[in-house]
């Protein structure tokens, strides 16, 4: 966390990964040998601290391997008291204001990202990475098309409804389709994370595949 926040870190968050939340709030991440209950007993043992940290930051979560969506704490300042954060050099380059992200670095990243509308289910923008996996398919004609014939209608489901009440979803998995050309899919096994960013105006989802297996071809 940024040292301006003067908010040193409890101990018990050591090994605890740390990011920031697409809705500008913070994460913590646990390590891959603990679990719900562990969580728990971390958010119990530094409450208030969490507190202070949503109180700057909008929100904070706990979330483990596994878990949809984690353990929140929301800020108690009304929105319209909400501080202003510094001007930072970096948040000078946003891609989006709404995203606080670098445009290169997501441009850059060794998983694929994409930008997708809420309401219309198009892809509206894409990363490097994204560009690769779709390599038979040219950006000007994956964005702008409906995602929907690649998913699992259940997991869809399952997925938008944990993400419209919780705006995050930390390592979702599903098995969903990829077109190998005009007429075929490949089946495939993906394991991503969702967030429900405002974008251009619209309510989006930022998605990051973080794992890919090809199951076979329909």
């Amino acid at each position: 966390m940024k040292e301006e926040k003067n908010l040193p870190r409890p101990r018990c968050l050591d090994g605890w990964q740390e990011g920031v939340l697409p809705n500008q709030g913070i994460v913590f991440i646990a390590p891959q040998n603990l679990g719900r209950e562990d969580a728990m007993a971390v958010y119990s043992q530094c409450e208030s601290w969490l507190q202070a940290v949503a109180n700057i930051w909008g929100e904070v979560r706990l979330t483990w391997v596994g878990a949809n969506y984690g353990l929140r704490k929301l800020s108690e300042i009304p929105s319209n008291c909400t501080p202003i954060l510094p001007m930072t050099e970096q948040s000078q380059n946003l891609i989006i204001p709404e995203l606080d992200l670098d445009l290169n670095e997501l441009y850059q990243r060794t998983h694929p990202c994409y930008l997708t509308e809420m309401v219309t289910q198009k892809v509206i923008w894409m990363n490097l990475k994204a560009i690769e996996v779709n390599r038979l398919k040219t950006p000007s004609k994956v964005i702008g098309s409906s995602c929907t014939s690649l998913w699992n209608g259940d997991s869809m489901e399952k997925m938008m409804r944990h993400l419209l009440a919780d705006k995050f979803v930390h390592q979702f998995e599903t098995q969903g389709y990829h077109w190998v050309d005009q007429w075929r899919r490949e089946k495939i096994t993906t394991v991503s994370e969702y967030g429900l960013v405002t974008v251009f105006g619209t309510e989006c989802r930022l998605c990051e595949t973080l794992e890919y297996q090809v199951l076979g071809v329909d």
